[in-house]
């Protein structure tokens, strides 16, 4: 994960640079350019750096010999690179691919990269500022644009400018520096819901992109489909997990669809797993054979983070741990933090995971917090990675995934830190398979067509909602955040799907068992049975950082600065 920052100002109208924000995302290099870009503007362009592909750190920002920069914080997945006359191989680092495209004037590289990124790149030749967002918008970008000044930063501090925002994930943008008014153009993607964008400078829409794989999902006709009478039947029943999952398994256009959505994940999880060097942190200057944890996860125990676990398994050494990362908040003095949900339903799959790898040495990271560390860190510093959202719901969740990030706990029984650089997280799964409990009510209210229309809308919109925010707290802590239900070719396949293949929401089958009843007939199939039928348990519920009166979308006190 990297940290990336720019302020384009004139007038000397010009920002600080959020220097220690930025370097906890990128430890191994840091670096920070200052020049004149013509006789009005000036700029700063800043860049931390963690090693995740090349043989060697490549710091930032990236200067090519005609002038251009680039400030790039992005994975792009060696298997699934775009034809380019770039020779690409491991020795070289993704962001010089991306350098070479860009100076060359290629805007259509977007439309073939794979993997999730955020970008600032500055064309010296034609004096224009081009950023963005993935097409998921999996990493964090924010911004402000205004006559005088231009900000972009992945982080920023609410109290020193609270003025900035997440760049919308809908599209690819282009700012030119050559006229005295400067106004912004968007080059949407094909994909995305059209998106109304506020801006203090005028805003023009410009050619659609397509995205080499989700650009070819254009064909929606799910989203005006109900279940045949056929399909209805075989959704109308109650019975348990262990009658349920075998019998649709049995049914061969679901076992079907479960072996390629089980191939498409392993293909993403070892994507994400086997991109990185091979040191944890305390042996990355070390010359020397590195065995410790280089993975972890974010592990409640639940359905999402059981799966991604036992697939894991696969891609890592059998001599190297798996850290779990499991979290748990005290309600009180009394500090019982083995009563909370998530640390039980962590500790029933463990066993699990211990059955089906028993050669595996998984890394079980009790993070207990009390209120009193919950209370100063969010106020001394998780308030600035959760800015510029600020709902309760921003808050717990905010906070929760940020301890568990820290990997800071009892191991055995004993004071650990996880050396991981990679963290696996479940993000995306509810969104796509009907997870939450409003996807319930709104099957109540409004059927198989209202559904159909929450799982379209909530995935096109996570990456606003959501996806910056999990980046900013997870990175914050050196580590690099990757989401292998996000992956591009897993999510595409998924959203080609009938909401009725995805989940049954009937009342009649008991949660745990509908919900989400694809990617619980895939665990089944992998031989998960406990972790298959747990109900979700949202994490601030189940983490017990959040108190279930509480109206998520209410403004947090806690953060008002």
């Amino acid at each position: 994960m990297c940290g990336i920052f720019c302020n384009i100002y004139r007038d000397n109208v010009q920002v600080k640079c959020y220097h220690q924000l930025l370097k906890n995302r990128g430890p191994d290099a840091f670096n920070v350019t200052e020049i004149s870009l013509d006789d009005n503007w000036k700029g700063s362009f800043a860049g931390s750096t963690l090693w995740t592909q090349g043989l060697n750190i490549k710091s930032q920002p990236l200067i090519h010999p005609n002038g251009s920069i680039l400030l790039w914080n992005g994975d792009k997945y060696s298997d699934l690179n775009a034809s380019s006359n770039f020779k690409n191989n491991i020795t070289e680092n993704d962001s010089e691919e991306v350098l070479y495209n860009l100076v060359n004037g290629n805007i259509s590289y977007f439309e073939q990269i794979t993997g999730p990124y955020a970008f600032i790149f500055y064309n010296s030749e034609k004096n224009e500022l081009w950023f963005g967002r993935d097409v998921l918008g999996r990493h964090s970008l924010l911004w402000h644009v205004s006559q005088k000044s231009i900000i972009l930063s992945s982080v920023a501090e609410p109290k020193s400018c609270n003025i900035l925002k997440e760049v919308p994930s809908c599209g690819i943008f282009k700012i030119s520096l050559t006229t005295c008014d400067i106004s912004i153009d968007l080059f949407p993607w094909s994909h995305m819901i059209p998106k109304e964008i506020t801006s203090d400078v005028p805003f023009f829409v410009k050619d659609l992109l397509y995205h080499n794989i989700l650009g070819k999902s254009t064909d929606y006709y799910w989203t005006i489909m109900k279940p045949s009478e056929n399909e209805s039947a075989l959704l109308n029943f109650a019975e348990g997990p262990e009658v349920v999952f075998p019998q649709f398994l049995e049914i061969p256009y679901y076992l079907n669809t479960v072996n390629k959505l089980k191939d498409l994940l392993f293909k993403s999880v070892k994507r994400r797993v086997i991109t990185k060097p091979d040191f944890c942190k305390d042996c990355l200057l070390k010359n020397i054979d590195c065995k410790h944890a280089k993975i972890g996860i974010l592990f409640s125990g639940g359905l999402d983070s059981a799966i991604i676990a036992l697939i894991t398994d696969n891609f890592v050494p059998e001599d190297e741990p798996i850290d779990l990362f499991n979290v748990s908040f005290a309600r009180d003095q009394e500090q019982k933090y083995d009563i909370v949900p998530d640390r039980k339903t962590g500790k029933r799959t463990l066993q699990e995971l211990r059955l089906l790898c028993p050669k595996r040495c998984w890394n079980f990271v009790e993070i207990n917090v009390t209120q009193e560390e919950l209370k100063d860190e969010r106020h001394k510093h998780i308030i600035n990675l959760i800015y510029p959202l600020s709902s309760i719901l921003d808050d717990s969740l905010g906070c929760a995934i940020w301890f568990a990030a820290r990997g800071k706990g009892l191991l055995n029984e004993k004071l650990y830190t996880s050396p991981t650089r990679v963290v696996l997280l479940g993000m995306g799964a509810d969104e796509m398979f009907g997870g939450y409990s409003r996807h319930r009510a709104t099957f109540r209210n409004h059927g198989w067509k209202g559904v159909t229309r929450d799982l379209y809308n909530d995935l096109r919109h996570i990456g606003e909602r959501n996806l910056g925010r999990d980046n900013r707290v997870v990175a914050d802590h050196g580590r690099q955040p990757r989401m292998p239900y996000l992956d591009e070719e897993f999510v595409a396949s998924v959203d080609s799907l009938p909401t009725w293949f995805r989940c049954c929401l009937d009342p009649k089958l008991a949660r745990g068992v509908g919900d989400k009843l694809l990617l619980r007939l895939l665990a089944w199939n992998l031989g998960l049975r406990s972790a298959a039928s747990l109900p979700k348990k949202a994490l601030q519920f189940g983490s017990h950082i959040a108190n279930p009166r509480d109206k998520g979308h209410a403004t947090s006190k806690n953060l008002m600065t």
